[in-house]
């Protein structure tokens, strides 16, 4: 388990100012349901940069994205879900900037920690799904 454990403590150090960062931006600039464009693009870049495959305008939305990594084989898919939308008159108070940001977190440690685990390639997706407009009764 320690083995395990190792990688996606080193990751999690690694990434500790991306993560805040994402949440920083993502906080100064509030949008509200259905319209968090900037949120969107912010967190689709630093997934991309991490080498998830992101397909923008899932569920016929704009602001919703789907961030993939997949393994060598069919198996089990592991979903992390990022809500990013802000609430009218008080902005990020509802905390979803730091949500968007541990979901982009949790995403690409799952994806270094898994990846080491297995470096045979196990057969899993990851997925990381964009919840806009939450605030505003989702979709």
């Amino acid at each position: 388990m320690k083995d395990f454990l190792r990688p996606a403590q080193k990751e999690i150090r690694a990434l500790a100012p991306a993560i805040t960062g994402i949440n920083r931006r993502i906080f100064e600039k509030p949008e509200l349901n259905f319209e968090e464009q900037f949120a969107a693009a912010h967190l689709c870049a630093a997934l991309e940069a991490e080498g998830f495959k992101v397909r923008r305008g899932t569920g016929k939305l704009k602001t919703a994205f789907e961030a993939a990594w997949r393994g060598g084989r069919k198996g089990p898919t592991i979903a992390v879900l990022a809500e990013y939308d802000a609430l009218p008159n008080i902005g990020h108070a509802c905390g979803h900037s730091m949500i968007a940001a541990a979901a982009f977190g949790a995403a690409t440690v799952l994806y270094v920690a898994v990846a080491f685990s297995i470096n045979r390639i196990m057969a899993w997706v990851e997925r990381a799904t964009a919840v806009p407009g939450y605030m505003g009764g989702g979709k």
